[in-house]
């Protein structure tokens, strides 16, 4: 039986689903319609983004259970991770946590970032690794977090920004790619990039706040690999503090966390 551990292709899955998601995170309100001052055809890609970047900025905190499918199965790997996640937005940094469980709720895995160090604690080695999250020219874990970090501000409309409708669509053009929303509602539907796409379903309201996306499904064109992630029990802009402190483990080892990252 494999045993669940933080390898590289399913962080860097589950951290890519994050990051997605909080691009997806915006519009609709408590009803899933269009803001009713917006027009479409006269809009530039511009103030799209600056509509959602605004609507963003009103998630404070996220946290939720996950369940990730990865197709093919990672060699060596599980193909499913489930577990909990927590997402704080400060002034100056943002806050992640991934809990990564087994089944009965065993943890299997920690892991804590901000902009400033990584922390992952393994309960069965009773090990932390910790360090900056970009260490190393060719570390996964910044490539993994580079990621994690991303959202509306770092998305820019590629000239001369001119929206395109396709029936039921916008197509919003981007030096990234390209950014689809729903036409009626305004929320997201699929990002592509040259590297795969990304597509959002199954939006909920949690307690009636902004729309999110309770099923993420990404495909990277690369190995022609797909991974899906559901969420559930999502509650937006709670009180978040001291969730991610792992200091309450007391672990027997503490290592570098390129260490860790050297996995397989």
């Amino acid at each position: 039986m494999n045993t669940l551990k933080p390898g590289r292709a399913n962080i860097r899955f589950l951290a890519l689903l994050l990051g997605l998601l909080l691009v997806s995170c915006a519009g609709g309100g408590k009803k899933a319609g269009p803001t009713v001052d917006f027009d479409w055809e006269t809009s530039t890609a511009d103030e799209v983004l600056e509509r959602l970047q605004a609507e963003q900025k009103n998630i404070r905190s996220f946290s939720g259970g996950f369940s990730l499918t990865l197709a093919p199965p990672p060699a060596n790997r599980p193909a499913n991770l489930q577990g909990q996640l927590f997402f704080s937005r400060t002034k100056n940094d943002l806050m992640l946590r991934v809990r990564g469980m087994a089944p009965f709720g065993r943890t299997v895995f920690d892991l804590v970032q901000d902009g400033k160090k990584l922390q992952v604690y393994l309960p069965s080695e009773k090990t932390l690794y910790q360090g900056k999250p970009g260490k190393g020219a060719d570390n996964p874990w910044a490539r993994v977090f580079s990621s994690v970090l991303i959202d509306f501000s770092s998305l820019w409309a590629e000239p001369p920004g001119k929206l395109v409708m396709a029936g039921d669509a916008v197509v919003v053009p981007l030096q990234q790619g390209t950014l689809i929303l729903d036409r009626a509602s305004g929320l997201p539907r699929e990002m592509q990039t040259e590297a795969g796409s990304v597509r959002f379903s199954d939006y909920g309201w949690p307690a009636g706040k902004a729309a999110i996306p309770m099923r993420v499904e990404v495909r990277r064109d690369e190995d022609r690999s797909m991974a899906v992630c559901r969420l559930s029990q999502v509650v937006l802009n709670q009180d978040l503090a001291g969730m991610f402190d792992l200091s309450a483990y007391r672990p027997e080892h503490v290592r570098d966390i390129a260490e860790l990252a050297e996995r397989p």
